[in-house]
């Protein structure tokens, strides 16, 4: 009932007239998060979280040799096959095992994970790994692209695991317990559920998300930020002359993206700013994927 009158109720509680009103995600007001920010005040908010619903926590996972942490973000291309087959070795043996067992205990419907990369080529040495783990018994399932063609290119699995297209990552509770899938595959939009709750419960974020400044859409929304930033906060008594400062804005914005070196540090404090604002979005929007009800 209130959400079918939230449109009338709340609008004309608060602006004095019916309104139609249009539901956003939690992370659409995000201040620096250029591409997801709707750049407009916010005037009433609610709140579908309970307290302590969502914790966040850092694990290092170490290697059982050197005992050095396994590190995937910044090293050579041709490194990154077997750091990631460790990765998933020590992970599933040290983390993953015990936890899904704990949840089992509890709550069996909710004794699922996602272990989260940045491509489907990780997915793939990343489940290389917890295959070959030492505690690994089954229940391992692989995101594949839905085109066959680029199923084709990628590096073999070992047999037993699923392989699943993002049409059916719905089916994953009945076909495994840990889905390995690339980020941008699953932060939105997609709830695996058993019944009206959540199927998923831990989440793992293995390698840092991809976000760089050069890519178009990063680009274009940090330019259209500038110049939208520039606009005046009230009405102008000269509205050509807020606009041609507003794209003044832009045009500098795009220079400064332009000329700046491409390593994270090195570019102007803004730009990685802007970035890291975006990955606490794709972050709060992944761990929404084990909230869900």
């Amino acid at each position: 009932t209130y959400t079918a009158q939230v449109g009338s109720v709340v609008s004309l509680t608060l602006a004095g007239v019916e309104r139609p009103v249009m539901g956003l995600s939690a992370t659409a007001y995000f201040p620096q998060a250029v591409r997801e920010n709707i750049h407009a005040d916010v005037k009433w908010w609610m709140t579908d979280a309970a307290p302590d619903s969502i914790r966040a926590r850092r694990h290092m996972i170490t290697d059982a040799v050197s005992d050095k942490a396994i590190k995937i973000s910044g090293i050579p291309q041709g490194h990154k096959r077997q750091a990631l087959i460790t990765m998933g070795e020590r992970l599933y043996d040290t983390e993953i095992h015990q936890e899904l067992a704990r949840i089992r205990g509890a709550d069996p419907d909710r004794a699922h994970a996602a272990v989260v990369v940045n491509s489907y080529e990780h997915c793939r040495y990343l489940a290389i790994g917890i295959h070959g783990a030492g505690l690994y018994t089954g229940g391992l399932c692989v995101a594949v692209p839905a085109e066959k063609e680029r199923r084709d290119k990628l590096p073999p699995l070992p047999p037993g695991v699923v392989e699943l297209t993002p049409d059916e990552f719905e089916s994953f509770p009945g076909r495994g317990t840990m889905l390995v899938v690339p980020m941008a595959r699953i932060a939105r939009g997609l709830n695996i559920v058993i019944g009206t709750k959540s199927a998923i419960t831990p989440v793992y974020l293995c390698t840092r998300p991809l976000a760089l400044m050069t890519d178009p859409p990063e680009m274009y929304a940090s330019v259209n930020a500038a110049g939208l930033g520039a606009l005046p906060r009230q009405p102008s008594a000269d509205p050509v002359a807020a606009l041609q400062a507003a794209r003044q804005a832009a045009w500098e914005r795009l220079g400064v993206i332009m000329r700046s070196a491409a390593g994270f540090v090195a570019t102007r404090r803004e730009l990685p700013e802007e970035i890291g604002a975006g990955l606490v979005v794709v972050m709060i929007q992944l761990a929404g994927r084990a909230r869900r009800g």
